[in-house]
């Protein structure tokens, strides 16, 4: 019988030790930070979030009053709650943040409108003629996009904004039905548009080439978010329409990101990582806030602890570092709050018990052949 050499045998034990860090670690792991807190009039209030940047800095809007939309646009961090000047409006709120610390949102004091905020400033965008516009997403360049009623009624129109100027995108799309929901540094844009023929389909807009994305099966799709590759993510229908599913847009190819065991799901943000946030309906009446990454599916709630009787009921934003933020809910209080979540880099640093065990076997067994070798050695000399 052939016995395995020490060197075989070691080499296998530091395999097996290098593989059990990853095997241990196949799902991704959070530490939820929660964001300050309003003070002032708005101590208290119900506090949402709709974006955030590469900092981690959060944007959203803080409501004394849901039902009669007293709320006020806000950016936030784990230090700092600021609520933003200069709107004079009953109602605002923010969508979206660069990380220069540019913020995009809309206000209300009966006609809705967009803004810009950067450096102290509050810029107003105007509208296309209609009398609602609204704002998606700011990119790192500054330009914004969203959608605009067109002039005398009949639907919305997408629009971008930079240097000052409030463009129609319908001549580029080809249709006075679309809406753009998000753009990269590199001006591509995403959001979905009506042709002749055809319900609502994904796009992806690049210079003056668009490209239709397709559906999976059924008949639309539409797109919520796009990443600084290109990717992009949103919800399409299935064949014969029985159900809608979150995709992923790459390369040409639509996949199918399914579901937590439910019928519905619903992509909101994807990053540089390939990873996508959104909501899907489980197999309870309850709706779940999901995380797709490397091909599957996972409930957030099982990768991050909020604290008793927390859970998130949406996912706001997706980062590049790969820190997700969401709106939580207190079953007990019934309480509203806004939690960051951080992926734990750190445990990939620290050997699993598995590995630790493995490789002090791999060094006990070292020792062990040397004195088995050594009157060997001798008996040969």
């Amino acid at each position: 019988m052939k016995t395995a050499s020490f060197t075989a045998i070691l080499r296998a034990l530091v395999l097996a030790a290098s593989l059990a860090p990853a095997l241990a670690q196949a799902a991704p792991t959070f530490v939820a930070v929660e964001l300050a807190a309003p003070n002032g009039e708005f101590a208290g209030g119900l506090v949402y979030a709709n974006g955030m940047n590469n900092l981690g800095d959060v944007v959203g809007a803080v409501c004394l009053d849901v039902n009669t939309n007293h709320c006020q646009a806000f950016v936030a961090n784990t230090s700092q709650f600021t609520l933003l000047p200069g709107l004079g409006a009953v109602f605002s709120t923010a969508d979206d943040i660069n990380d220069a610390g540019q913020v995009v949102g809309s206000f209300s004091n009966g006609a809705t409108d967009v803004f810009v905020y950067s450096a102290g400033v509050t810029t107003q965008l105007g509208s296309l003629g209609g009398g609602y516009i609204g704002a998606t997403a700011i990119n790192n360049v500054g330009t914004v996009v969203g959608r605009s009623a067109s002039n005398g009624g009949g639907g919305f129109q997408a629009f971008s904004y930079s240097a000052g100027v409030l463009t129609s995108l319908q001549g580029l799309l080809g249709s006075v039905l679309s809406e753009a929901t998000d753009i990269n540094d590199a001006g591509q844009i995403a959001g979905a548009v009506a042709l002749p023929g055809l319900d609502y389909q994904a796009y992806r807009l690049d210079g003056a080439a668009v490209q239709l994305l397709g559906t999976l099966g059924g008949s639309n799709s539409v797109a919520a978010g796009i990443s600084s590759s290109g990717a992009v993510v949103g919800t399409a229908k299935l064949v014969a329409d029985v159900a809608s599913h979150a995709f992923l847009w790459r390369d040409g190819v639509m996949t199918d990101l399914g579901t937590l065991g439910g019928t519905h799901s619903y992509a909101r943000s994807v990053n540089s990582l390939g990873w996508v946030v959104g909501s899907s309906e489980t197999a309870s009446p309850y709706e779940a806030v999901f995380l797709y990454r490397d091909g599957a599916m996972s409930n957030l709630a099982d990768l991050v602890d909020l604290g008793p009787d927390w859970f998130p009921v949406g996912a706001a934003d997706l980062n590049d570092r790969g820190q997700i933020v969401v709106n939580a809910f207190n079953q007990v209080t019934t309480e509203r709050r806004v939690f960051r979540l951080d992926p734990i880099a750190a445990q990939q640093a620290v050997p699993a018990p598995a590995t630790a065990s493995l490789v002090l076997a791999a060094l006990a067994l070292a020792a062990a052949q040397r004195r088995r070798c050594r009157p060997l050695a001798a008996a040969q000399a």
